[in-house]
């Protein structure tokens, strides 16, 4: 259970200075320190030095002071060590800091950065044509027109087309950085249909190798690359490229789960006939995951598939290194049985706490002792000053009650009782800070219920005092962050606990989130499972509350269930073998009255290619028993299933066409 991370949308405000309020002059020696630290991407030397300036910059008086300028630093911390929707929050709050014009150019393109990352393409785009209307250092163009570029092809890609074709001169001058000029330019000419789009992505490819290790360009060209073998008929060739590309073994079946609940509705906009496919890669500046289409089936519809996808959450960037994953996605028919939490969400903890002068703590270099007493010792040191509830304490005092929990669970030599008073202290905090029931409500927060269960007389009784606090905090808590944790904590809560918590939560969110919101009609869907299993006489009530179309495989009474599945290891195919590839294949289809499948698609496939063949062989040998409606067997439609592909049992010897010192990508 996560605290702090709060996910609801709330207006962006300038956080401005109250009248007279005064903040310390900006420290040059340390600012520079702090975004050399940043540009080299050493994250713990630049924490620290983050923690230095917040500390130099504490208001003279007892009351806190929002500071535009710290709030810019920490999003920018925030955005460079791969974070882009908390970085959002304090960008966003820090308007009045950009006084200049080279200040308020780098604040306009840390939002943009942070807004493209997160699938906010279209809201990036004004940001950037800000920054260039400020920018006169040519370099500086160069990667601004970059990342517009960039933005367009998530956005317009026709459009990328055009503003490449009027950057020839901005190109030119920005010949470092050629390398990601022609992978733009290869994108650019793969999604809109250029007949010169092989000679792009080649060029591309040469100059992959010109690019920082950071930027994972040979995997990105890679990519590409497959995608013109693809076009040319060359089988062989693409899968090559897709193996070269890839190099690792994601966690596909969570990849594709998330990529699952993005996928647009089938509609006017979307055919089903359309497909994106679609590289995931390490962000060069941040280091989080990016999401970049490389092939569409038109340009037109590219932005359905990108608007609103948060990559961090489809596949973290501690699993790609300097690779890129490729998938194919299509729209779906159906509902998903899970959806994502909404990009235009802000973390609440975040906003809050920039728009009132309330500054976390990032240093976290040392043994767990040293940071422990680090903490400490500030804690005491700001008591002194400010007093032992002021609001100035939040911060540091959430990094203590965390390291000491941290210590209590590792060490053992912490007192529980200390728990105790760290927990009560924090809560008067809370009280002094403003209303934080939305993300962190007091005697009700993670720090509170961990407290009271160390300190339980037995092991049954801390485990209902963390399970109760648990029911309780998601009653309080925003709704968007309370589906956010619910959902990913859901296989530990006890089932009729589960859906009781959903009930309400759908009761909260119907009042708050959007109409048509995905996450009410994912929590319906499984509160309709759940009744298929208890048997309480709530199902049908159940389906109706859904609003779905009555034909749909989820919103019949008696669901279908997999009969036989005809597809084995021993249909893998012998082009993955060399390459070690395994991956995972979503399929969207009807079922007839007799349970045989009909009108069958692949929704998802990561990689694409590869297995294609042999889905579309062996379709036929899936069946299911029928769905059934008023004790009858009926068809239904929008039934999906996963197929996950992995090696065969190779035990009995490797053939001899691999090399015994073989790595999967060379």
């Amino acid at each position: 259970m996560r605290i702090g991370i709060g996910i609801t949308f709330v207006a962006a405000l300038a956080g401005a200075l109250p009248a007279g309020a005064q903040t310390p002059a900006a420290d040059p020696t340390l600012e520079q320190a702090f975004e050399r630290e940043l540009a080299v991407h050493d994250l713990t030397a630049a924490a620290a030095s983050l923690d230095r300036l917040i500390a130099a910059r504490m208001p003279s008086g007892d009351k806190p002071v929002p500071d535009p300028y710290l709030n810019h630093r920490i999003g920018r911390f925030l955005l460079i060590s791969g974070q882009p929707r908390a970085a959002l929050s304090w960008l966003e709050a820090a308007g009045p800091a950009a006084d200049t014009a080279k200040t308020r150019a780098q604040l306009a393109l840390d939002l943009a950065r942070a807004l493209l990352l997160i699938g906010q393409a279209e809201a990036a785009l004004p940001l950037i044509d800000a920054a260039l209307r400020d920018l006169p250092d040519a370099t500086a163009q160069g990667a601004t027109h970059r990342l517009r570029i960039d933005a367009l092809l998530a956005t317009d890609p026709a459009a990328a087309v055009t503003a490449l074709s009027g950057a020839a001169a901005i190109r030119a001058a920005d010949a470092g950085a050629e390398w990601d000029w022609a992978l733009l330019d290869a994108r650019a000419a793969l999604l809109t249909g250029s007949p010169a789009a092989g000679t792009k992505v080649r060029h591309a490819w040469m100059s992959a190798t010109t690019a920082p290790v950071a930027a994972s360009a040979p995997a990105r060209a890679a990519a590409l690359m497959a995608m013109v073998e693809e076009r040319a008929g060359r089988r062989s060739g693409a899968l090559a490229m897709i193996a070269a590309a890839t190099r690792t073994e994601p966690d596909v079946s969570a990849m594709s789960k998330q990529l699952s609940a993005a996928l647009p509705p089938c509609g006017t906009a979307v055919t089903p006939a359309d497909h994106v496919t679609v590289a995931l890669h390490r962000d060069s500046l941040s280091g989080a995951t990016r999401i970049s289409a490389i092939a569409a089936s038109r340009p037109g519809v590219v932005p359905y598939f990108l608007s609103g996808v948060n990559a961090a959450e489809v596949l973290p960037s501690g699993e790609l290194n300097t690779a890129a994953t490729i998938a194919r996605l299509r729209c779906r028919s159906g509902p998903a049985q899970e959806a994502i939490a909404s990009t235009a969400d802000r973390e609440l903890a975040a906003v809050f706490m920039a728009q009132r002068g309330l500054f976390p703590r990032f240093g976290f270099s040392g043994t767990g002792e040293e940071r422990l007493n680090t903490a400490s010792q500030e804690v005491d040191a700001m008591t002194a000053r400010y007093g032992a509830d002021s609001p100035l304490l939040l911060g540091p005092l959430m990094r203590l009650n965390t390291l000491s929990q941290a210590r209590l669970m590792e060490a053992g030599d912490i007192p529980p009782t200390r728990l105790v008073d760290l927990s009560n202290r924090l809560d008067r905090v809370l009280l002094a800070a403003g209303d934080t029931a939305a993300f962190l409500p007091r005697d009700a927060h993670y720090f509170a219920a961990f407290a009271r269960a160390v300190n339980a007389s037995s092991r049954e009784e801390s485990a209902r005092i963390m399970a109760d606090s648990f029911r309780t905090y998601i009653a309080k808590v925003d709704p968007s962050i309370a589906y956010a944790i619910l959902t990913k904590t859901a296989d530990s809560v006890e089932p009729a606990q589960l859906d009781a918590m959903r009930a309400d939560l759908i009761a909260r969110a119907s009042k708050t989130l959007p109409a048509g919101d995905p996450r009410i009609a994912a929590m319906r869907l499984a509160r309709v499972s759940a009744a298929r299993t208890a048997e309480d006489g709530t199902l049908a009530a159940r389906i109706r509350e859904t609003g779905l179309p009555r034909d749909l495989c989820a919103a019949q009474p008696v669901a279908p269930r997999l009969r036989s599945i005809e597809i084995s290891d021993d249909d893998y195919p012998a082009e993955g073998l060399i390459a070690e590839m395994t991956g995972r294949t979503t399929l969207e289809f009807d079922l007839d009255a007799s349970g045989s499948v009909r009108t069958p698609r692949a929704i998802i496939a990561v990689p694409p290619i590869l297995f294609d063949d042999v889905v579309a062989r062996d379709i036929d040998g899936i069946s299911y028993v029928p769905a059934e409606a008023a004790g009858r067997a009926t068809p239904c439609r929008a039934m999906t299933m996963s197929i996950r592909w992995k090696m065969p049992d190779r035990s009995e010897g490797v053939p001899d066409v691999i090399p015994q010192n073989w790595i999967p990508g060379n």
